[in-house]
């Protein structure tokens, strides 16, 4: 496990606590679900969640997730729904970005929140040792959704 990558995860975590405390979309255990699901929709694109990947998402996530859990909670609409909508957390990285000074210059925190998103992603899809092409597939279609969506924000933002 790549213990900088947790690391990052769980701050992300604790900032959307952060911003739930001020009054912004979400917290931090929606979107350790949320992530949960993207996990568990990416990695049955293969077919089925192999263990492999189910304790990755344990691992990374903080999730006390199980084979069981996945077939009797996890139902395939959910998942494809999870894939079209980012976490409501990315509107409050976004408008925390706003307040930030020199937040134009560089990568925002949504953008950073993407980037470990995908980093994860990966690290999830090649705990099987097999990086199959439809889970890849669908972690590029989600990044390029939540980039989008980030896009769309600030754009609404700066009207």
């Amino acid at each position: 496990m790549n213990e900088d990558l947790k690391a990052l995860i769980d701050t992300y975590y604790s900032l959307a606590d952060a911003m739930a405390a001020q009054g912004l979309p979400g917290d931090g255990e929606s979107l350790k679900t949320h992530m949960v699901m993207v996990s568990v929709a990416v990695a049955a694109a293969e077919g089925s969640v192999r263990d492999s990947e189910i304790n990755c998402i344990r691992q990374y996530l903080g999730y006390p997730l199980t084979k069981e859990i996945v077939h009797e909670n996890i139902l395939p609409a959910k998942l494809d729904k999870i894939l079209t909508r980012p976490p409501v957390e990315i509107y409050a990285f976004v408008a925390a970005e706003k307040n930030m000074a020199g937040a134009e210059e560089g990568p925002g925190i949504a953008d950073m929140f993407i980037k470990v998103v995908d980093s994860y992603l990966t690290e999830m899809i090649m705990a099987d040792g097999d990086a199959d092409e439809n889970e890849t597939w669908i972690k590029d279609k989600y990044i390029s959704m939540l980039k989008s969506e980030v896009k769309k924000t600030r754009k609404k933002f700066k009207s």
